[in-house]
């Protein structure tokens, strides 16, 4: 029981032993460096200022998205193809690029990348009674922003008018119209009941008769009506919107300056590697002054 005070206080002398090396080293380390204030002070606004010059260098390029709508194509099947651009992008297919987008070929020579992702149809954009719309949206990096609109018309029509969309489109158009048709088939039958129901109750009235049979009801005839009126006006909706399978919901956006990359970073980049340059090279420097004093 007497040793424990002991051996306590044994493990704290060794304790200062080992930290007092180092409480020495980290001293040293602040008076150098306040020894050479001046020298931390340059090498930090040297390091800084040609770490923020990189700004100046480097090309910057216009990025800018916008929502695209698709009444036809599924969404993943635009994003394939719009990948599909980028990898020729990448590739420096400029030909090929040009003539897929109908555009010429310095403006495809413009375009620096281009991307899409999907949007959630629960997103609050979409309207969500048109069944058939899928939002996705497309991001374009590009040198010069003049040739946007020409690049969001062709992209419209690479998507629309790609050998899959048109017969996708032909297969759809025939659906609906087959559907119409039989729509308008039932609204003739509920005509030809109306008729028949009000011949029956005026004919009842006029001679005080019975109507025999089962009875029918005449307001559910005509909510049948109505019901098959409203998706008849969606159908032919749907039809019509066929004829532009692919949509701008949201233009892209004119950006009047360079935007991409973002240089904010590199701003937060060049006042910390300011403060490690200056951290590292100055007690450096400073043990180095001192080593070559003449010692008395």
């Amino acid at each position: 029981m007497e040793n424990q005070p002991l051996d306590k206080s044994r493990e704290d002398i060794d304790l200062i032993h080992l930290l007092t090396p180092i409480m020495k080293g980290i001293g040293r380390f602040f008076h150098l460096i306040g020894k050479n204030l001046l020298t931390f002070v340059v090498i930090f606004f040297l390091a800084a200022g040609l770490t923020q010059g990189i700004q100046y260098i480097m090309p910057r390029s216009y990025a800018t998205k916008g929502i695209l709508v698709s009444r036809l194509l599924p969404v993943s099947y635009c994003n394939f193809l719009i990948n599909g651009i980028n990898s020729q992008i990448n590739d420096h297919n400029i030909s090929t690029i040009a003539s897929e987008l109908h555009i010429s070929h310095d403006m495809a020579a413009n375009i620096r990348r281009i991307s899409s992702e999907s949007m959630a149809r629960d997103s609050g954009l979409l309207d969500k009674e048109d069944p058939d719309a899928s939002g996705f949206e497309v991001e374009i990096i590009l040198g010069n922003i003049e040739d946007l609109d020409s690049i969001q018309q062709g992209l419209v029509h690479y998507l629309a008018e790609n050998e899959f969309a048109r017969s996708r489109k032909e297969a759809q158009k025939k659906k609906l119209i087959a559907l119409i048709n039989r729509l308008s088939e039932r609204m003739q039958s509920l005509d030809s009941l109306k008729k028949n129901l009000n011949n029956r109750y005026a004919n009842a009235v006029k001679e005080h008769g019975i109507i025999f049979g089962e009875p029918v009801d005449p307001v559910s005839v005509y909510k049948e009506e109505m019901n098959y009126y409203k998706e008849k006006l969606s159908l032919n909706e749907r039809l019509n919107n066929l004829d532009n399978p692919i949509e701008v919901f949201e233009p892209f956006v004119r950006q009047e300056a360079p935007n991409y990359p973002n240089l904010r970073p590199v701003l937060r980049l060049s006042l910390a590697a300011g403060v490690v340059l200056a951290l590292i090279i100055t007690p450096f420097y400073g043990w180095r002054r001192e080593s070559k004093r003449p010692t008395a």
